[in-house]
């Protein structure tokens, strides 16, 4: 069943930090996965790595969106990570805006 999943949409669900870790524990078995949008959920700021973890996984990823979620430069600094390492090649839409936590001194 999860891994036939394509599209997961958790906009606006006040997940609380446990939940973000289980999703990022489920994401594991997400491969098929092509969009993911987390945005307006506050808990992803300070634990992107956990679910980037994850989506190394998805070859087919497409549209990440995490407007919003009061992001860190170093969630930033993992996604970054991430994308040179040659994951994510398929990324065709990255979705960070709303996320005053950051700025552009951070990249």
């Amino acid at each position: 069943f999860l891994p036939k999943l394509k599209f997961v949409c958790l906009n606006n669900c006040a997940l609380r930090e446990g939940s973000f870790t289980a999703l990022a524990d489920a994401a594991l078995q997400l491969s098929g996965m092509k969009e993911l949008d987390l945005s307006w959920n506050k808990c992803v700021g300070g634990r992107l790595k956990q679910l980037l973890d994850a989506l190394r996984l998805a070859v087919g990823f497409q549209v990440l969106s995490l407007s919003s979620c009061d992001l860190l430069a170093d969630d930033l600094a993992a996604l970054a990570c991430v994308i040179q390492a040659g994951h994510l090649q398929r990324l065709q839409k990255l979705d960070l805006s709303y996320n005053d936590t950051i700025s552009d001194k951070d990249w």
